[in-house]
């Protein structure tokens, strides 16, 4: 099981060595987008059968939606852990 706390601290800490220090909000936003098109992009293209069912490449894109949106959270100054069980707790009651 993946500590969300930690690997937001390594994803930042990766960010950072590569990108300005000072990245706003919506390049992570707009990168969420993206990687979140390219899923829909994998998907439709093996809902069409463009092409056969890459599972991996559908994993990778989960993944890079991942990243985005623990990047967001710490630009946002919150953890994506904690967002996660405050919402859990109220969603699965309805």
């Amino acid at each position: 099981m993946v500590d969300l706390d930690a690997m937001q601290a390594d994803i930042v800490a990766w960010a950072e060595g590569r990108f300005s220090p000072t990245i706003e909000q919506h390049w992570c936003l707009m990168g969420l987008v993206g990687e979140v098109g390219e899923l829909a992009q994998e998907m439709l293209k093996q809902e069409e059968g463009v092409k056969s069912v890459n599972e991996q490449a559908i994993r990778n894109e989960i993944g890079d939606i991942a990243i985005f949106l623990l990047h967001l959270c710490t630009r946002r100054g919150c953890q994506l852990s904690e967002i996660l069980r405050q919402r859990w707790e109220e969603v699965k009651c309805r």
